[in-house]
């Protein structure tokens, strides 16, 4: 405002000062741009009136007889904002380049220390700008891949897959690509993570970064094996939980739920159920004889021969000791029996050429569902009619009446 005051003064000061007055005008542009450009000027506009129709100040000591001082005065105002304003504005104008310059200098500078990849890809898909990252990265200098293609880099398993999704990206379907792939480094591939998008001017082609995430791949990997180990216990453990050690048959337990889920089956749809429940005769003597060990060996042998002689579907279990038994879904009394007849026959056979095993029999008792029996009372029917096997005189298969 002090530059404005001080060209108002010199105006009013006399005729030789009417151009030296342009002076603090335009030190006033340069000082405060297009504000204090206009502010000079409503200055001068100010004094420069009021000092022209009291008579005094240079314009109207300079007005030639005939042209009115008013018209003058318009005249030296107008040229003093057309010499002030545009000064003002092209400064204004060189400022903001000089600030755009600035930012993209900054810009540039982050991108040329940052760790992630920036790069450019143009629309014939060749490199044309990478970022000193890549070099780190892949450990190839950025020079030798300018201006060759960029989908080189991505492994040849992933190469299609991505190069797919860039079409999308260049037929305008998508907006932007993300996607982890391999790349071809020079230590071996590498799992980066790729963004890319169109440039902002048409037919310009891509840009994009490229992040490195190799170690939350082996993180992620890390987690997936130790996911698949835990459900891999789980499923042993749950194994182990239904199967007996010694004979690798199903359990008491795992048995026992097996025949309350084909109960209910067999209830809903009107199937036949049938089940037997042997064990070994005579087995305490087999152990007396020949000693704990010979009786376990005993124990697998029947549970192998009861595996090759039962139906398809059939269930046999271990539920203590040396007793056993076979669920039967399907099955009639009648297919019961058979089956029943043909177990005791296999066990009665005769030790295979070279078994140093004992030969045993085994006793057989049969029940079938009828009505509403739950297992609890089938498994005592089945044990009642094993009861009456045996005292029948071993070695043989009686049907619960």
């Amino acid at each position: 405002m002090g530059a404005a005051l001080l060209g108002g003064a010199l105006f009013a000061w006399g005729t030789p000062t009417l151009l030296v007055l342009l002076a603090p005008i335009m030190l006033l542009a340069g000082l405060g741009r297009r504000r204090g450009a206009l502010a000079a000027v409503a200055a001068l506009v100010g004094i420069a009136t009021a000092v022209t129709l009291a008579g005094a100040g240079p314009v109207a000591a300079a007005a030639p007889p005939g042209l009115p001082r008013t018209a003058l005065l318009m005249l030296v105002l107008v040229c003093a904002a057309l010499c002030a304003l545009p000064v003002a504005a092209a400064l204004e104008s060189r400022d903001a380049t000089a600030r755009e310059v600035r930012t993209l200098a900054e810009r540039f500078r982050l991108v040329e220390v940052i760790e992630e990849v920036f790069f450019q890809i143009d629309a014939q898909g060749r490199w044309t700008y990478l970022n000193p990252a890549w070099t780190m990265l892949s450990g190839r200098p950025a020079t030798e891949c300018l201006g060759r293609p960029w989908l080189e880099m991505v492994s040849a398993a992933e190469r299609e897959a991505v190069a797919e999704r860039v079409a999308a990206l260049h037929g305008g379907r998508r907006t932007t690509v993300t996607q982890a792939v391999r790349i071809d480094a020079a230590d071996g591939p590498r799992w980066v993570e790729l963004f890319l998008q169109a440039a902002d001017e048409p037919g310009a082609g891509l840009v994009g970064t490229i992040r490195d995430i190799g170690d939350r791949r082996r993180r992620e990997e890390r987690a997936t094996a130790a996911h698949h180990h835990a459900e891999a216990r789980a499923r042993a453990a749950a194994l182990l939980a239904s199967t007996d050690e010694l004979t690798g048959l199903p359990n008491r337990r795992a048995f026992l739920r097996q025949l309350d889920r084909e109960i209910a089956a067999s209830v809903e749809f009107n199937w036949p159920l049938a089940i037997a429940m042997f064990d070994v005769d005579h087995f305490k003597r087999v152990n007396d004889t020949h000693g704990h060990a010979v009786g376990d060996e005993v124990l697998r042998e029947v549970a192998a021969r009861a595996g090759r002689v039962v139906r398809g579907g059939d269930m046999i279990g271990r539920l203590g000791g040396e007793e056993f038994a076979v669920l039967m879904p399907g099955a009639s009394a009648t297919d019961a029996a058979y089956v029943a007849e043909r177990l005791r026959a296999a066990m009665e056979a005769p030790p295979a050429s070279g078994c140093t095993l004992p030969q045993v029999t085994i006793s057989v008792g049969l029940a079938a569902r009828v009505q509403q029996r739950s297992a609890d009372e089938l498994l005592g029917i089945a044990d009642d009619a094993l009861y009456l096997a045996k005292r029948g005189g071993r070695n043989r298969v009686r049907v619960a009446a």
